[in-house]
């Protein structure tokens, strides 16, 4: 991944090259980006508004339910059958339920690999339970918080690959060239945070630095250096 400073009279913008930008920090984005840095791709990035907000890690029911191909017991299932089953329903297209049937079972096992408690019986099947309208066991549930857990287990999943991870980002536009999408334009929130809460400190006659923890954590001697630099600068008959 690349990225430069772009200035434009008194606007600044970073850019970034990248060749796949995933867009959201909740358990589908998470897992686009781990699936595509497990097939090879690591020349990606993830963008999200806000790491540690969404649907998926901060809502709750008295039961959330998983729902995949029956992995227990003796009743029959097929992908064919619980894409029927979807697609009865009439919130899905036909090919979208059958590729979600079909990949319903290595979507669930993978979560079970990374950590997600799913519960499983004595001779190790994964059991499950009717839901509404559905003549099988396909659901599954590890309590209220099911895709706050998948979320987080998906989350550490992408910080061990080591994808970069833009926070504080709002999409605002999808850029297009020829009808085909070339990139995105973001408002870095955190910015502007930064500027307004640096504006109101000065204004009581205080001096602002900051530092990202990255510059913490790996030059900490630098960072103590520019601090006391920036203190005798301006109190320079102070001693230290």
């Amino acid at each position: 991944m690349e990225n430069e400073i772009f200035r434009v009279g008194n606007d600044t913008a970073r850019v970034y090259r990248c060749n796949t930008a995933v867009v959201g920090s909740g358990a589908a984005g998470f897992n686009a980006a781990d699936r595509l840095w497990k097939l090879g791709q690591h020349d990606i990035l993830l963008i999200t508004e806000n790491r540690i907000g969404g649907t998926s890690r901060n809502t709750g029911s008295d039961k959330q339910t998983y729902y995949k191909l029956t992995l227990s017991g003796g009743d029959p299932d097929s992908v064919r059958e619980m894409a029927q089953t979807l697609y009865e329903g009439r919130c899905v297209d036909g090919d979208i339920a059958l590729c979600e049937a079909a990949l319903s079972t290595q979507c669930f096992l993978k979560l079970v690999e990374l950590g997600v408690p799913f519960p499983r019986n004595r001779y190790g099947e994964y059991i499950g339970y009717k839901t509404d309208h559905d003549p099988r066991r396909r659901a599954t549930s590890v309590g209220p918080y099911t895709s706050k857990q998948m979320t987080e287990c998906l989350e550490r999943a992408v910080q061990n690959d080591g994808v970069p991870v833009l926070d504080k980002m709002q999409v605002i536009r999808v850029l297009s060239e020829n009808d085909t999408v070339c990139g995105l334009l973001c408002l870095n929130a955190a910015a502007q945070d930064d500027a307004e809460r640096t504006a109101v400190l000065e204004g009581h006659g205080l001096m602002v630095l900051r530092f990202s923890n990255h510059e913490v954590s790996s030059n900490f001697e630098g960072v103590c250096a520019v601090i006391e630099k920036a203190v005798r600068e301006r109190c320079p008959d102070r001693e230290l």
